[in-house]
């Protein structure tokens, strides 16, 4: 049980749950529809109870056209398998005995080969092996459909009684897929409120602090009943372990020793520090009251992504701070390690937690998501994506003394008095984060008609233009074209700043979302104007590399106001032709 986290608007019931996936997958052709469903059931079906017990979830190439079957997995301890058939809307009684039909099909024909080439039951040994359990999953409510189902005389009624004598049938409707979100929803957005840790060691207490040391079993028991909660309050989430990153490579290493020398962990390991508003002993354990993971998230997910290794020899050290100065803590915690000035500075008011929590209340996912939580099941149904990097590049641009600190990694002023002011009433913060996606959306459009438009160019001089921090400038100075609302313009007092900040903010949304065309015109122009900056670098002893060098600087020092007063002028000068033509 955590803090108590409001839910999302679609989240709150079944019609606004049924209606949101309409919405959806409204232009999308049945086919689509229900490949869309299909992928957000593999990334739901490991979350739901009873199918938990199953791992390796894989998609069937062949899908519904092999016996139904959509969904298999590996074997559970009970040497069983899982097969799911997944169908975005159940309408009919015949469409519940056409799906069971077609289960009972495939389980004569399993039961009755050794082996058959080209098919899942190719695997089913079946002479003696257990039967294997079914699943239904759809978005529709299925409570009156499976009542007449039961009363009447179809064809599958025999098997389907077999299977529920037998428990091994799933119902997953509309309403299940509903509970099982939201629980998700709240394991990964909620903060704990009583966390119990038990120590491998006696725990040493001086002032405020305990410190001891946690197996790497407690550490999974606690991820496994708390999820991504337990990092809410962490400056970051978890980066993954693929190749090519610094921090990733060094969480290829801690999974390393996960793997292979477990019982080096304790001495390799700078372990974790949890931030917890009280603390108190019961025996041998503590518990904690409000309590977060501030330090080591990094070092958690690598022990819960290698859990076949984990045993009793992985031992890891553990801090454990009393404190209500969440913030002081976390910022104390990180300050040594390799984390960016800008993000620590930022973390109060924006951090990926922050960003995926925001996002899913949108109904948007967030990419990448290394964790894997809830936004990869948004992800499965709609189409619109934003990116952690990209919301910080914005949320720099747009709360910061100047702009252009949307370039400075390491620093950056931040109008903490404003963004104080923001955060005293938390729906405001809501707009915030709604708006700062609805102008990244509307910015993507304009990335996309850049890329075709000027293809050439971009790809020779200006493929830096593709990273967050520059396609968030350039969709600033569109948004303050389309609001006519000059970002840089500051207001003296932080009340009156915040308020202008919020009414900029609204303003480009609502230009985004109703009039995209104009704001991804206005962002082609932004992003020629900034390229015509570097082209006037181009000369004969110039090569491409100079000229994007040259254009960064020119940039940078660039005043924001200089380029929204010509931007305006190429925008107003467009439109006096246009009329002129017509």
């Amino acid at each position: 049980m955590g803090l108590a986290t409001a839910l999302p608007a679609w989240l709150t019931d079944y019609e606004s749950f049924s209606g949101h996936l309409d919405e959806q997958l409204a232009d999308e052709n049945p086919h689509a529809r229900g490949l869309r469903f299909v992928n957000f059931a593999l990334a739901l079906l490991p979350r739901i109870p009873r199918c938990d017990e199953f791992s390796d979830f894989q998609l069937n190439d062949k899908l519904s056209h092999d016996k139904g079957i959509d969904i298999f997995t590996a074997s559970n301890e009970a040497a069983q398998r899982l097969y799911v058939q997944s169908k975005f809307r159940v309408r009919r009684v015949s469409e519940i005995d056409e799906i069971l039909s077609q289960f009972e099909a495939y389980e004569l024909e399993a039961g009755g080969q050794d082996s058959a080439q080209g098919t899942l039951f190719s695997s089913l040994e079946y002479t003696d092996a257990p039967r294997p359990v079914y699943a239904i999953i759809t978005s529709s409510k299925l409570d009156g459909i499976l009542q007449r189902y039961k009363t009447s005389r179809r064809s599958s009624r025999a098997f389907f009684d077999t299977l529920v004598e037998d428990d091994r049938l799933l119902i997953l409707d509309g309403p299940a897929i509903l509970l099982a979100l939201q629980s998700v929803y709240r394991k990964t957005f909620e903060v704990p409120s009583l966390l119990e840790i038990q120590g491998a060691t006696d725990w040493l207490k001086a002032e405020s602090v305990h410190v001891g040391i946690l197996s790497g079993m407690e550490l999974l028991e606690l991820y496994d009943e708390h999820g991504d909660g337990l990092f809410f309050e962490n400056i970051r989430a978890f980066l993954g372990l693929e190749k090519n990153h610094d921090r990733e490579s060094v969480n290829r290493k801690i999974a390393k020793t996960v793997e292979e020398t477990p019982e080096k962990m304790l001495e390799r390991n700078n372990g974790i520090t949890i931030r917890a508003n009280s603390v108190q002993r019961i025996g041998q354990g503590l518990l904690l009251e409000n309590a977060s993971i501030v330090n080591g998230c990094q070092t958690t997910m690598c022990i819960v992504a290698r859990r076949d290794f984990v045993n009793d020899s992985l031992l890891i050290p553990v801090k454990i701070v009393e404190s209500n100065d969440l913030w002081e803590v976390a910022h104390s915690a990180n300050y040594q390690n390799r984390v960016r000035q800008i993000d620590l500075d930022l973390a109060k008011y924006l951090r990926p937690q922050l960003v995926q929590r925001e996002a899913a209340r949108s109904g948007l996912s967030v990419a990448p998501d290394a964790a894997h939580g809830v936004t990869d099941m948004v992800a499965a149904i709609s189409d619109v994506q934003v990116t952690y990097e990209e919301t910080k590049a914005l949320y720099k641009g747009v709360f910061s003394e100047r702009p252009t600190n949307i370039f400075d990694n390491n620093y950056s002023k931040l109008l903490a008095p404003v963004l104080e002011d923001i955060y005293e009433d938390q729906g405001t913060s809501e707009r915030v984060f709604a708006s700062l996606f609805s102008i990244s959306n509307a910015a993507r459009i304009g990335r996309a008609d850049v890329s075709e438009i000027h293809a050439e160019t971009e790809t020779r001089y200006f493929q830096r233009f593709r990273k967050p921090e520059y396609s968030a400038y350039i969709a600033l100075l569109a948004a303050g074209v389309v609001t006519d609302i000059n970002l840089a313009d500051r207001a003296q007092e932080p009340t009156d700043e915040a308020t202008r900040l919020i009414s900029f903010l609204d303003k480009a949304a609502e230009a985004a979302e109703s009039n995209s065309g104009e704001f991804s015109e206005a962002y082609v122009y932004a992003y020629e104007i900034l390229s015509e900056t570097g082209l006037s670098s181009i000369s004969q002893q110039s090569g491409d590399a100079l000229v994007s060098q040259d254009l960064h600087k020119k940039i940078v020092n660039t005043p924001y106001e200089t380029y929204f007063e010509t931007l305006k002028m190429r925008i107003r000068r467009e439109k006096a032709r246009r009329v002129r033509k017509r």
